[in-house]
């Protein structure tokens, strides 16, 4: 076991001082300091290793940086600046006292993208060569059995997961915010038992696999978009690779947290303006990077994220799309230029004539208005929708940005319902029926 004292040396000391005691079977041991003196030095004098920040030089300026890094989707973030965040998720893994948000890692891509391998060299470092992610298990007890047994664990293709069956989703956020769960004691009488849930997770799928609604998951979440590389993964490169170099990627984890320590150590108390929703990860980061002098880089990263965390929740609602297209039609032009407060039965019965009818995932204006209310977050993001309570009933009112009304117009205009709408609202079909 290491001390990391802020100042002064890193101490290997003996297992339970200072009242610590760690015993998890899944854990390799570390290194020796002995062994790892070397690579310390080194990642000292490189001057890059100095906590949260990546550093500078070709490829990024530090083993691990290299180690770590993947083919990550340039979107409003740039590849080097999802390798950040990914950085400040790897750290985190050793200051759990740091943030009460374990936020849940998801990467995304095609077949072939890496997304899983990204998330297992991780786990390589830590527990071993040979781990590998396993499937989301079948049932809620499977669920939980590994949610309050191990540190972390690494779900892999979870795209057709039920995610509301047994409340398996609730357990998911719990377990990345702190919680417990009782569950009945085999072969005992009413008898139960209280589990600690707070688990590192990291989850693959092709795309954002979370339900429509389910904002509670979404503001946990760190997504990384991954695309194909420009070469095949070779997993005996990789196994070399860990068995040569991991002394020195934990040698030099092991100085980075050492410069996260101080780091906190210099901005205690100090607030930051929030950009994201996931507040104490964030001033995490935030306070890392102030102390490390880039601030308004860590910034940057986190407006950029959110940017593209909203952008894909547009992009992938089915309940965004219909909005959309309702309003560049014509009673949602009306409705939004007279600042109009309407019901989502209302809104039902024009989109419905907009949608073909297999693009409809709603059996009525009930479903609906369910849906509506669940997607708040998406709707505000897409055409800023607000909501009330008026005589008894939610009505919704919108005032989307001119780069959104745009949108709806092409939206209105790609929608397959779009000529029996005029039809069978009477109006002007000239144009419409090309």
């Amino acid at each position: 076991m290491f001390r990391l004292p802020p100042e002064g040396n890193i101490e290997e000391v003996p297992n339970g001082t200072d009242g610590v005691y760690m015993h998890d079977p899944a854990v390799l041991a570390w290194p020796s300091l002995e062994e790892m003196r070397g690579s310390m030095v080194r990642a000292v004098l490189q001057g890059n290793a100095k906590g949260l920040g990546l550093g500078k030089g070709p490829p990024y300026g530090t083993l691990l940086c290299h180690y770590l890094d993947a083919p990550f989707e340039e979107q409003s973030l740039k590849p080097r600046q999802y390798l950040q965040l990914l950085m400040a998720r790897w750290l985190s893994l050793f200051m759990r006292g740091a943030s009460s948000l374990l936020p849940i890692c998801f990467a995304t891509g095609e077949q072939g993208s890496g997304k899983t391998t990204v998330f297992e060299k991780m786990a390589w470092l830590v527990e071993g060569w040979g781990q590998r992610a396993g499937a989301m298990p079948k049932d809620l007890r499977g669920l939980l059995a590994v949610l309050t047994n191990r540190h972390g664990a690494i779900f892999d293709n979870v795209d057709r997961t039920k995610w509301e069956e047994d409340n398996r989703l609730d357990y998911i956020c719990a377990a990345a915010t702190g919680g417990h769960v009782e569950l009945a004691q085999l072969y005992q009488t009413n008898v139960a038992r209280r589990y600690s849930l707070h688990c590192d997770q990291f989850l693959t799928a092709r795309h954002n696999a979370w339900p429509e609604g389910a904002t509670d998951a979404g503001r946990r979440t760190l997504f990384f978009p991954l695309r194909l590389p420009d070469r095949n993964i070779d997993h005996n490169m990789w196994q070399k690779d860990v068995e040569e170099n991991r002394t020195a990627y934990l040698a030099e984890t092991l100085v980075r947290l050492r410069g996260c320590l101080r780091g906190l150590q210099m901005t205690e108390g100090r607030t930051y303006p929030h950009r994201s929703e996931m507040h104490e990860f964030e001033t995490l980061t935030m306070r890392l990077a102030d102390a490390e002098g880039w601030a308004d880089e860590m910034a940057a990263i986190w407006e950029g994220y959110m940017g593209d965390y909203k952008a894909g929740m547009v992009e992938h609602s089915p309940l965004v799309g219909a909005m959309m297209a309702w309003a560049g039609g014509p009673a949602g032009r009306m409705a939004i230029d007279g600042g109009t407060w309407v019901g989502s039965a209302e809104i039902y019965d024009e989109v419905k004539t907009l949608l073909d009818p297999k693009d409809m995932r709603w059996n009525g204006s009930k479903s609906f208005g369910r849906a509506m209310a669940s997607g708040m977050s998406s709707l505000r993001y897409a055409l800023r929708a607000e909501s009330k309570v008026l005589h008894g009933n939610r009505r919704y009112a919108f005032s989307p940005s001119q780069e959104a009304r745009e949108n709806a117009r092409l939206a209105f205009e790609g929608c397959g319902g779009r000529a029996r709408y005029a039809i069978e609202h009477d109006e002007a079909a000239e144009g419409l029926l090309d």
